[in-house]
């Protein structure tokens, strides 16, 4: 029977993992999935004695890996959305009061500086890392916590945390969001890949490669994308949220691209982008 580690980077517990399926199917093939739940960065020198050709990531940081790597599976698409979590103290009706009381912590930049925008009085937010906001959940109880897709929200709930989930066309996530992602070295075993070829879930990469096409075709000066999010709200009918901030002035601005149809979505979302910029700039 084959043994096949996932190495898990120091950023992304795994909490999450057990929800995707992925184990589901693992257990009705001839091999045994074993997790390596040492958090470790993926710089750092490895602490096992032989270090896993495979790793388990969130499909969306998966650029963070080096060239030497290759997607080998994806899993099904969870809620790719941030959620908010509000101490027990505050009723879940009065989450407006509780922002303006409450400091905000996320582990994403992205996160606070959409909420800048969207709040653009309130200072009180700090970024800091997610070793420290999951090593202690009840030590934040003035705080209100925003949680990317990848963080099992659990361990809040649990003390009595109130959640909400935050909408895309304001919370935008990053491309790729809501799958985790396998990814193998070039040369490791053909027949350990093959096994975790058979994982694969092709339906999401419907989504998410649109996502991914978007930051990779986007070539408007001084822009940067924070997030796009495509979902279909209907049959035939698809939305594409995009975030971005503009490095000359800091602003971070939001532009949603509705399609009927597919096609090469990703390309007609930054040409219409480039058309409402020009547009704005003549008002």
């Amino acid at each position: 029977m084959s043994k096949i580690y996932l190495q898990t980077e120091g950023e992304f517990p795994v909490a999450n993992f057990s929800k995707t399926g992925f184990l589901d199917k693992f257990k009705m093939s001839d091999a045994e999935l074993s997790l390596d739940c040492e958090f470790q960065l993926f710089n750092e020198p490895s602490k096992r004695k032989e270090e896993s050709d495979f790793h388990l990531i969130p499909l969306n940081k998966a650029n963070k890996l080096d060239s030497g790597f290759r997607i080998l599976s994806v899993s099904k698409r969870m809620e790719a959305f941030d959620r908010l979590l509000i101490p027990q103290k505050f009723s879940k009706k009065n989450i407006p009061v509780a922002l303006k009381e409450l400091a905000v912590i996320a582990i994403e930049e992205r996160t606070l500086l959409q909420i800048s925008q969207i709040f653009p009085k309130k200072q009180d937010l700090e970024l800091i890392s997610l070793r420290v906001l999951t090593s202690e959940p009840g030590k934040f109880t003035e705080y209100a916590i925003i949680l990317p897709w990848y963080i099992d929200e659990k361990p809040w709930l649990e003390k009595g945390y109130h959640q909400l989930d935050l909408h895309p066309a304001e919370f935008t996530p990053e491309a790729g969001s809501g799958c985790w992602a396998i990814l193998g070295k070039d040369g490791s075993n053909q027949s350990k890949k093959e096994i975790i070829r058979s994982l694969h879930h092709p339906a999401s990469l419907v989504f998410t490669n649109t996502e991914r096409k978007f930051i990779r075709d986007f070539d408007i000066p001084d822009l940067e994308v924070l997030g796009t999010h495509l979902e279909s709200p209907l049959e035939d009918k698809y939305h594409l949220y995009i975030c971005l901030k503009n490095n000359s002035s800091g602003e971070v601005f939001w532009f949603d691209y509705p399609s009927s149809t597919f096609g090469d979505m990703s390309t007609e979302a930054i040409e219409a982008l480039k058309i409402h910029l020009q547009q704005q700039t003549l008002i």
